[in-house]
């Protein structure tokens, strides 16, 4: 079994998502792809769930 921070995935800034897909950061928002909310006003982004839901929206 993989420890804790063996199994964490490194969480993704709103810019980093954003060069990802090719989009402003403030798209990041507007694409309500889910996040991990860290505080009030931040949000992360988890690579996997990133991909995922980029895989869902494929024709």
């Amino acid at each position: 079994m993989p420890s804790a921070s063996e199994a964490l995935e490194p969480l993704l800034t709103a810019a980093e998502v954003a060069r990802l897909l090719g989009v402003r950061p403030k798209r990041v928002y507007e694409l309500a792809i889910p996040a991990v909310r860290l505080s009030a006003k931040s949000l992360r982004w988890r690579p996997s769930v990133v991909q995922a839901w980029l895989e869902s929206r494929s024709e």
